[in-house]
């Protein structure tokens, strides 16, 4: 279900669109609300991570061989990353003020605090594929909505 989100997310024009390329990253976001009526957003998908209309979707790719540099996000507040590549994928972050290597395994997930340093370097000769979900809210209530 991740994987067929991803991939309809990249395809997927209009409804609200962002799409943005930086840092050796490609991502797309769109608000729930504006694409929830597709058939490949399904009420378990919607109901799973009680998703409400001003959420936030996403498709991100990291390019085999490159690295995403260390970095704060200014706008988002929380991102939790939910791996749908075939192989795992390695990130870095500080969640809890120390620098720690996480690696996320296909269809596993992993709450980032983007207000705090994170990055990837990416050293496998293939992408890192997320589907990101963002409810725009800081941290700490991110845990208490997604229960982790």
């Amino acid at each position: 279900m991740y994987k067929q989100i991803y991939t309809k997310l990249q395809e997927t024009q209009g409804f609200g669109r962002w799409e943005f390329e930086y840092n050796n990253i490609v991502q797309c976001v769109f608000p729930i609300g504006q694409i929830k009526h597709f058939d490949w957003i399904t009420t378990q998908f919607m109901e799973q991570f009680n998703l409400h209309d001003d959420h936030l979707i996403g498709a991100e790719t990291i390019p085999a061989n490159s690295k995403l540099d260390p970095h704060i996000d200014h706008i988002r507040k929380s991102n939790l990353l939910v791996n749908v590549g075939d192989n795992d994928a390695v990130i870095f972050h500080s969640n809890n003020n120390v620098t720690e290597h996480v690696v996320i395994s296909p269809n596993d997930m992993f709450l980032l605090n983007t207000r705090k340093l994170h990055g990837s370097e990416n050293k496998h000769d293939y992408d890192y594929q997320f589907l990101t979900i963002n409810l725009k809210t800081d941290y700490e209530k991110a845990r208490i909505h997604f229960n982790v």
